[in-house]
């Protein structure tokens, strides 16, 4: 998203083919599970967004998720958050 001169939020992008499952299950991970500030949550900033809270105070970032982190999920076992350095396993849904 990118901010116009009068400071309103304007959407340059939309991928709806993965933001209805990944880009919320990636925030909720982000700030549920890597202990990431509330503001690393895409989805729901969106909809403070949408909902015309200011949300200024948030600083940007772009790299959400550390490096080395992957998203394993099947529609039958959950979801879980593998560690590439050590091989760890976490359940996260």
């Amino acid at each position: 998203m990118k901010e116009s001169a009068q400071g309103k939020p304007c959407i340059t992008e939309v991928d709806a083919g993965k933001f209805h499952s990944t880009m919320p299950l990636w925030g909720y991970i982000a700030v549920k599970h890597l202990g990431l500030p509330e503001y690393a949550n895409i989805a729901d900033l969106y909809v403070r967004l949408g909902m015309g809270e200011d949300v200024r105070e948030m600083p940007p970032k772009t790299d959400l998720i550390p490096e080395g982190y992957y998203l394993l999920r099947d529609m039958d076992v959950g979801a879980y958050l593998w560690r590439e350095d050590d091989g760890s396993k976490q359940k996260v849904l």
